[in-house]
């Protein structure tokens, strides 16, 4: 093997470990749960098979369609939650996992609705209008904001 050929491989091997290491969340090895949508009239739509009592949670994934990172959410309760993966203290993108959203930044961690645990953060992450139907959920992808509280 020439020295070409090694630094590409190896490039290569640690562009995946890299990439692969950021979509990690806080449990360890598992895999984050992201779901490319159908978008149709500005609007992100997940079947409500995606979720379940394990897999309670979906990220979707900022793409061409997709305006930024949300992680959307089947409550206890039966409601579902969208918020942006932006921490409110210092913007860094958020880790999700199974039971709350956490800063790699500043370690402030945040409810799978949003709500502020463990701070240095003190304002909740921003909600998505999220409506659904008998069969899907729909994330608004404009005019999306909901107030706070």
């Amino acid at each position: 093997m020439t020295r070409k050929e090694f630094l590409s491989e190896m490039g290569a091997a640690t562009l995946v470990v890299c990439c692969g290491s950021a979509l990690l969340g806080m449990e360890g090895c598992s895999e984050i749960r992201t779901y490319l949508p159908k978008v149709r009239k500005d609007k992100a739509i997940i079947p409500r098979s995606k979720f379940d009592s394990k897999d309670n949670y979906i990220v979707l994934r900022r793409s061409a369609t997709v305006p930024a990172n949300y992680y959307v959410s089947l409550q206890k309760d039966g409601s579902f939650v969208t918020v942006e993966m932006v921490c409110t203290h210092r913007r860094c993108e958020l880790r999700p996992s199974h039971a709350m959203l956490s800063c790699p930044c500043h370690n402030s961690e945040f409810t799978t609705a949003g709500k502020v645990i463990v701070g240095p953060a003190t304002e909740d992450l921003q909600r998505i209008k999220t409506t659904v139907d008998e069969d899907n959920v729909y994330v608004w992808l404009k005019n999306n904001l909901l107030p706070a509280g």
